[in-house]
């Protein structure tokens, strides 16, 4: 009798331990949590992020040029409601004084946050960091924002519907991607990165990250699929195209993801050699003018991005004079870069696998052992990608050139003149190329082991303790503790 229990049970387990659905499940539970544990606007950057999305849940494409917005003057933004703009200045207050929501924080933030999102007073609003994100990036929290500007909600109700709308739309676009590699093991890598705690605290807020993590993820999945030698479906070709079209538009230094597409086998497209060719050049070819495009049109906004900058620091940056200064010497950037990485204490590993909330809440020790030990699993199960020399050796080189991109940028909008290490780094930028990454020693190592489904069992439940013990740190240290310790 047990003996036959224990077999249907394991049968059922074998069936139904399916990494797209599994991935929907933990995706909503923890999701849901960072979405209505989060106290209103303490997002990372939420604040502008907001105030971005309402501007394109109007209609407005562009920023607008500021001048009277204080205390540091220009910049670019645009007009929100009173009503926002009060529960705005309170958090930024807040979270510069105490760091936690506990006591008269939280009933203040119950009398701010209930205010009717359609105040007819409007105040300007400096945003500068968002604004040259475009209106790709907001889609699901504007349509939210303006579903409930309709039915005239409250503030605070306004920013957890756009909440969830944003983690909705995290979850499906990934679900594709796992899906696409749903006759893979690869799949279970993807599954990791997605379900990252850093991951799922920003698909859980209001913030550009959700659809950019989303699509690059997707991207690099299907890119995946095709060094996988597996067939593309009409479906998942044009996911490949539109996707690649959209990934400058969400963050353009991540155009040079798109340039992998180049790399995918012909026959995985399509039969016929030229059709196959005409795919790739064409999704490359529409990426580049996307960047092209969205590029000019928002030339100006990135030079005002300083003013957002902590302390004294911000009139010290130039980013004019930065470029003349790497134009004239070059080596500079490099050895910025080199003393920004050799000073480095660890934080960037923490923050790429776990950081949590505007006031950067690191994930405790154990979620880290327990997502290094999954990805470990995870590429031992892993098929082994088969690229040629050449392919990996181009391969590597773009993932590069995609680090090299974010840091020059940052070196370059938000690093004073000649300083000697890079401003504002943070690992949430580089959770495509970690997929990339794990891609690519799975490419040219020959880690691997037979245990499939027993490591398929332990890869979720890693997964699953991991998040567990970033939610109950989170919990503590938001409502009871001081959130700036780690």
């Amino acid at each position: 009798m047990k003996a036959n229990f224990k077999t249907t049970a394991y049968s059922v387990a074998r069936k139904h331990l399916n990494a797209a659905s599994l991935f929907i499940i933990i995706g909503l539970v923890f999701g849901s949590f960072f979405v209505l544990k989060t106290p209103p606007l303490w997002g990372v950057d939420e604040t502008s992020h907001i105030a971005r999305a309402y501007q394109v849940s109007g209609g407005h494409v562009f920023g607008q040029k500021l001048t009277n917005v204080q205390p540091r003057g220009g910049g670019y933004g645009g007009k929100i409601p009173q009503s926002l703009g009060n529960l705005i200045t309170y958090v930024d207050i807040n979270l510069e004084t105490t760091g936690n929501i506990s006591g008269k924080n939280s009933s203040e933030y119950s009398k701010l946050d209930a205010f009717p999102l359609n105040d007819t007073k409007t105040v300007e609003y400096a945003f500068p960091n968002t604004v040259p994100y475009s209106p790709v990036a907001y889609l699901p929290s504007a349509v939210a924002i303006k579903i409930a500007s309709m039915f005239n909600l409250s503030i605070g109700t306004t920013i957890y519907f756009a909440r969830f709308f944003s983690l909705f739309a995290y979850i499906l676009i990934v679900y594709l991607a796992i899906r696409a590699l749903g006759s893979t093991r690869f799949k279970w890598v993807v599954f990791i990165v997605a379900l990252l705690p850093t991951t799922v605290a920003q698909a859980s807020v209001i913030t550009a990250d959700t659809m950019t993590n989303a699509v690059a993820i997707l991207t690099i999945a299907l890119i995946i699929k095709g060094w996988l030698k597996q067939r593309f479906s009409k479906t998942e070709i044009a996911e490949l195209v539109v996707a690649a079209a959209l990934l400058p538009l969400l963050k353009p230094t991540y155009f040079v993801i798109a340039l992998l597409v180049l790399l995918v086998p012909n026959l995985v497209l399509s039969k016929s050699i030229i059709k196959a060719r005409v795919i790739k050049i064409g999704s490359v070819a529409i990426s580049f003018v996307s960047l092209t495009v969205w590029s000019y049109l928002t030339r100006n906004t990135v030079n005002t991005i300083a003013i957002l900058i902590p302390g004294n620091n911000w009139n010290l940056i130039h980013p004019h004079a930065q470029e003349k200064l790497l134009e004239h010497d070059p080596l500079t950037f490099v050895k910025a870069t080199t003393r920004t990485f050799i000073g480095s204490d660890g934080t960037y590993l923490n923050q790429l696998i776990g950081v949590m909330g505007f006031t950067a809440i690191t994930v405790p020790g154990i979620t880290l052992i327990s997502y290094l030990t999954a990805m470990f699993l995870s590429l031992g199960i892993a098929e082994r990608i088969k690229l040629r020399l050449s392919s990996s050796i181009i391969a590597f080189l773009i993932l590069i050139g995609g680090i090299l991109g974010i840091l020059g940028t940052l070196y370059v909008t938000a690093t004073p003149v000649g300083y000697p290490v890079i401003n504002e780094i943070t690992g949430r930028y580089f959770v495509p190329y970690l997929l990339l990454l794990l891609a690519l020693i799975a490419a040219n190592t020959r880690l691997r082991h037979s245990q499939y489904f027993n490591s398929k069992v332990a890869i979720v439940g890693l997964v699953i303790i991991g998040l567990l013990f970033s939610c109950l740190k989170y919990q503590y240290f938001i409502y009871h503790g001081l959130a700036y310790h780690s």
